[in-house]
């Protein structure tokens, strides 16, 4: 009998530890996953006073480096895209000087863009695309507002050139003549090959297929954002494909231009839209801190 007891007095004592254990670690895991929960919330709380109260270029520009903290391909593009946002809200083309000017290139040897890509992708979607095919596509009409903003990226030999050229453009754009692109327009904010031209001019993504690489994926990118525009179709841009090219075999994944923005810009032009965006290098930062 004092054995049979002396058998259940063990089995009992050697659940109970059992179940302590457990409790223990449950406990031990919720608690550290909430203090690293709160010190993040804690972080973007504290750099958000930070960069709300000094601004976000000597934020980035202090001695610990905070793009470095934040270490991420994406934290890159993050902080770019939310400048290239921020000078089509402002409509204030100076603001992509900051791009090349004011932020530190850490690590940009190893991101998806050099300082002076980004620079001239804030060019290109403020005037070519921001403020030229989205206000065709709003206005419909190739009004001298248009026009001057097409001035201020198109190439010609002088300035009647210019303009004749860009109202060939507004107008091929709205009547969808691909016939304009047989010779396509040089601009000084990107470079348009013939099949790029024929995609953007009339929307069909069928002369993407014609190209190959990153190309492609940047012009398939570009079609989806027009068809949502052209459509009245918000919920379109959040479609888009702004995944990078991934090769096998290459760890250098090149980024495709975030074209999500820019469909989100040409139906409410608001400053939240660019917040978001500057998010996911804080978060990156906090989480990397």
């Amino acid at each position: 009998m004092k054995k049979k007891i002396k058998k259940y007095s063990f089995w009992i004592t050697a659940m109970a530890i059992i179940i302590i254990v457990i409790f223990a670690v449950v406990f031990l895991i919720k608690f550290l996953g909430g203090v690293g929960i709160g010190g993040e919330a804690r972080c973007l709380e504290k750099i958000n006073k930070e960069i709300s109260k000094e601004g976000l270029i000597p934020f980035l520009g202090r001695s610990e480096c905070p793009l470095e903290i934040a270490a991420e391909a994406a934290s890159i593009s993050s902080v770019s895209d939310y400048f290239i946002c921020k000078s089509i809200v402002d409509d204030d083309i100076d603001v992509c000087d900051k791009l090349i000017n004011d932020i530190p290139d850490v690590g940009y040897e190893e991101m998806r863009y050099k300082p002076e890509t980004h620079f001239r992708l804030c060019r290109d979607f403020n005037l070519f695309f921001a403020n030229f095919i989205n206000r065709i596509e709003k206005e419909q009409d190739c009004n001298k507002e248009i026009i001057d903003y097409c001035l201020r990226f198109i190439e010609g030999e002088d300035d009647q050139e210019k303009e004749k050229n860009c109202q060939d453009f507004c107008q091929a754009y709205l009547e969808e003549n691909g016939d304009f692109c047989t010779i396509p327009p040089k601009t000084n904010v990107n470079t348009l090959n013939t099949n790029e031209c024929l995609a953007l001019v009339t929307g069909d993504k069928k002369y993407c297929e014609e190209l190959e690489g990153i190309a492609k994926k940047q012009c398939t990118a570009a079609i989806q954002y027009l068809s949502a525009i052209k459509n009245d179709y918000r919920e379109g841009c959040a479609l888009i494909d702004t995944e990078p090219l991934v090769i096998p075999g290459d760890p250098i994944h090149p980024a495709v231009p975030n074209f999500k923005i820019l469909c989100n810009l040409f139906f409410d032009r608001n400053i939240e839209i660019c917040d978001k965006e500057l998010d996911i290098f804080k978060r990156d930062y906090c989480r990397n801190k």
